[in-house]
């Protein structure tokens, strides 16, 4: 009890200093998944690409191209990429 008493005051920081990590930590996680939900994935099917490109090989290296692209996004959940 008397080395709460002498050191009152540097407790009160280190709490203080605990509550501002734990408010940083969980503003990151929020703002993670907020970033999560704002990801849109289209499906194989209604995933397209508008081109000028004739030659068909090269359209279809295109679409794969950015098809999987959108799984290598910043903020693509785990189960998605």
């Amino acid at each position: 009890m008397e080395f709460i008493k002498q050191h009152k005051k540097a407790i009160l920081i280190i709490l203080c200093i605990l509550i501002l990590i734990a408010i940083i930590v969980c503003s990151y996680i929020g703002y993670y998944f907020y970033q999560q939900s704002k990801i849109v994935i289209k499906s194989e099917t209604t995933f397209y690409i508008e081109t000028e490109e004739q030659v068909l090989s090269k359209i279809a290296t295109d679409w794969i191209n950015q098809y999987v692209g959108q799984y290598m996004q910043k903020y693509v959940p785990r189960m998605k990429k």
